[in-house]
């Protein structure tokens, strides 16, 4: 599934299936109900909703190849209806790269970048894959970790111009 297209109508599933896991209710889909009218009533079932929208692989963004921004879904509340927040998740989620050429396969890296050794080379392709699968399993950590580190060599450059 995750190489078909993502539709509206994928996107209320995704919202209307994961309040149903959260609530154990089997209330039927009607969009333009809140979040209360489904039993959503706590700050607790809120968070479940928004962490099964990101990461629940059965029913969730990622069994369509998508991931959202956690950020995105940070004004949801009880008064939410389910039209709103699927148009969220339609609107907000994006694509995940099933492959990315550079990383996907075992690239060989060219001359200047190699010692000339295959197991180098492998062992610095591993190196970035993991990368990678780190920045699209964590997007948001994988941003505040590159700024920081921009920082800090901006600062240990600015030190040595001193």
């Amino acid at each position: 599934m995750p190489n078909d297209e993502f539709t509206p109508g994928d996107a209320t599933d995704v919202a209307h299936k994961c309040i149903i896991a959260t609530t154990l209710n089997n209330h039927p889909l009607r969009p333009n109900e809140t979040l209360a009218q489904y039993g959503v009533s706590t700050g607790e079932q809120i968070l479940l909703i928004k962490t099964r929208i990101r990461t629940n692989s059965d029913f969730g963004l990622p069994r369509h190849g998508r991931s959202i921004d956690p950020n995105a879904l940070k004004d949801v509340d009880t008064d939410t209806t389910i039209a709103d927040l699927s148009g969220i998740v339609f609107d907000e989620s994006f694509d995940l790269p099933s492959a990315l050429p550079f990383a996907a396969s075992e690239v060989e890296l060219s001359s200047r970048a190699s010692t000339g050794s295959p197991a180098r080379a492998g062992a610095m392709s591993n190196a970035a894959n993991n990368v990678v699968e780190f920045t699209r399993r964590n997007p948001v950590q994988a941003l505040m970790i590159s700024a920081a580190m921009g920082m800090l060599m901006g600062l240990m450059i600015g030190t040595l111009r001193r």
